[in-house]
């Protein structure tokens, strides 16, 4: 009886933990640049686009404006992702899960 009492708390514990990292995920920003440094992309811990500036400077004989834009998106879209697995293995303790937790999150 007090395996199932351990596995319950545990559980507990769990979800409260993807509560939280759920929420830190919404509240953190990352930013980043496309190669030339004249358009740059925040996104949200989750991947949502929340702002772009595109540099004075841009001079569309480079890379098409879209180009630039999806390339820091890009970059932005790695440091999330990338944080958000970090996160995860924490809030699991390194446990393999038998399921996606990036998709309640």
């Amino acid at each position: 009886m007090n395996n199932i009492f351990g596995a319950l708390k545990q559980a507990q514990e769990l979800k409260s933990r993807i509560s939280n990292l759920k929420d830190s995920l919404e509240k953190t920003q990352f930013n980043s640049k496309d190669s030339s440094g004249k358009v740059e992309v925040i996104i949200s811990g989750k991947g949502e686009l929340l702002n772009i500036f595109i540099s004075e400077e841009f001079n569309e004989n480079n890379l098409s404006l879209k180009e630039k834009i999806m390339e820091a998106y890009k970059n932005a879209k790695f440091l999330a992702d990338d944080f958000s697995q970090s996160e995860i293995k924490k809030a699991t303790g390194g446990l393999p899960l038998p399921f996606d937790l990036k998709s309640f999150l």
